[in-house]
């Protein structure tokens, strides 16, 4: 028998369950679940860390972050340390990866990387061992640019548990809620409240919500009008805004 094509997949930022092949109701992941039924569903799988670079150290490696140095996002993964890519090849595999790697910069969590390639190309010393066909980005959140001239800002509609909106803007993320509404039986409010401010050049981590922070009351206002404008130019009836 011939060795089998092997295609890994893992998603990012889901809880498990969120998906339908481990119990999810909503058709939210068809084609995910066709693969699970297709192929091999891992049910006793778990992560020995939840934060984004380790995770991917230890799934590369099957080591701890503590046996790799891999133990928060900005660590490079060791120059010579074995992953997958080195065992398949091992057994006459040849590799690829596509999607988001963030084990090549390096330089610890806070600060920019003193080795640096999240705006730039992935060196192949610094793949992991895949030698194969490579479209990845050290960290795919930055690899994307604004274009000229288009507003550098994000307009969210939010209709889970709650009625929401939010705007996020390159120093703020502000977010507004109807009180007593339910996101699925309401599409919008005539009356918004402040639900959390988060100031992303002082708080990139977003630990501090200000939204009751009287320091930040000129702030709120003025997202809130901006916010408002673009619930208009989406054609969201008017509404009244409390910051």
């Amino acid at each position: 028998m011939s060795s089998p094509n092997i295609v890994l997949y893992f998603t990012d930022q889901q809880r498990w369950d969120t998906l339908g092949c481990y119990g999810q109701k909503l058709p939210v992941s068809p084609c995910l679940d066709a693969l699970a039924e297709e192929g091999v569903l891992f049910e006793q799988a778990y992560t020995p860390q939840p934060v984004c670079g380790p995770f991917r150290a230890a799934l590369q490696t099957g080591l701890y972050p503590t046996q790799t140095g891999c133990f928060c996002n900005n660590i490079a993964l060791p120059l010579h340390q074995a992953t997958l890519a080195d065992y398949f090849s091992k057994a006459g595999y040849d590799t690829a990866y596509v999607g988001k790697w963030h084990l090549a910069s390096d330089g610890g969590p806070e600060g920019r990387p003193v080795i640096d390639f999240q705006h730039s190309a992935v060196p192949p010393e610094r793949r992991g061992g895949y030698r194969g066909f490579w479209r990845a980005s050290d960290v795919l959140e930055l690899a994307d640019h604004v274009p000229a001239g288009r507003p550098n800002r994000i307009f969210t509609q939010i209709s889970e548990s709650r009625v929401g909106r939010c705007l996020r803007t390159p120093e703020y993320k502000y977010a507004v809620y109807a009180p007593g509404l339910h996101g699925a039986r309401h599409m919008d409010s005539d009356l918004y409240y402040t639900d959390f401010l988060y100031d992303l050049k002082n708080d990139p981590d977003e630990l501090m919500n200000l939204a009751e922070d009287p320091a930040y009351a000129s702030v709120r206002s003025a997202l809130a009008e901006e916010l408002k404008k673009e619930m208009e130019r989406a054609g969201e009836r008017p509404c009244v805004m409390i910051p």
